[in-house]
């Protein structure tokens, strides 16, 4: 177990993680954004948190914690001001959480968390694309029935697209229709929210960022508390 303040602070900094991206993933999960309002109680809460370490410690922040907690309020700031480059949040999610948990055994918890959340968003997606079609692909022998287009497209395709179940939300149109023929969209547009047209058959996934790292940020968490404790 921790033995002193700082290490219990840590382990605090480490919850406050996980807590924030935890609330971004739900907002992200349901309507694949973050309020303003919500980014900005997560951001003077992790700068709370932060003052309060300092005082408590009787420590000064250093260059990089400065660093960090002025990019992230430009960050904010610029989510406020509804600038497209941090228009979901995104980012402004991720530079709280890296204030918070600068380091898990030398290595940037940001690192931890990014990596993790990726392996994780490409196993949500295989989910939501590459099993389905690799199920109707062996139940009817084929794939994006209707769909006039050549092979090496059909291919790519299979890793991008699929068809859209009943009811699903956030995705991308992955087709579009002229001359008469229907050929696939490889590369998204923009997102059609929760009323995506019915005619539109088959879709590519719109994964909520935050979702997977959230994961990413617990095993991040995770790796401090065991190394604390160790």
């Amino acid at each position: 177990m921790p033995q002193d303040i700082a290490a219990w602070a840590d382990l605090a900094g480490a919850a406050a993680m996980v807590i924030i991206v935890g609330i971004a993933a739900r907002a992200d999960a349901q309507e694949r954004s973050i309020s303003h309002a919500a980014l900005g109680r997560m951001a003077l809460g992790a700068g709370a948190f932060l003052c309060a370490k300092w005082a408590v410690l009787g420590i000064l922040p250093t260059g990089a914690e400065i660093a960090l907690m002025v990019l992230t309020g430009a960050a904010l700031c610029a989510m406020l001001l509804g600038r497209a480059f941090v228009a979901r949040g995104d980012v402004t999610v991720v530079m709280i959480t890296v204030v918070l948990v600068p380091a898990v055994d030398g290595i940037p918890a940001v690192v931890v968390a990014l990596a993790v959340g990726f392996a994780a968003s490409v196993v949500f997606h295989a989910s939501r694309t590459l099993v389905p079609n690799m199920l109707e692909l062996a139940r009817t022998g084929r794939v994006f029935a209707g769909i006039e287009d050549s092979g090496a497209r059909k291919a790519a395709a299979f890793f991008l697209v699929h068809r859209r179940r009943p009811g699903e939300r956030f995705c991308f149109a992955a087709e579009e229709s002229g001359g008469g023929r229907r050929r696939l969209v490889l590369l998204p547009g923009d997102m059609d929210g929760a009323d995506i047209e019915a005619r539109t058959e088959y879709v590519s996934s719109a994964i909520p960022f935050m979702v997977p790292y959230f994961i990413g940020s617990c095993a991040a968490a995770g790796l401090a508390v065991l190394g604390l404790a160790g």
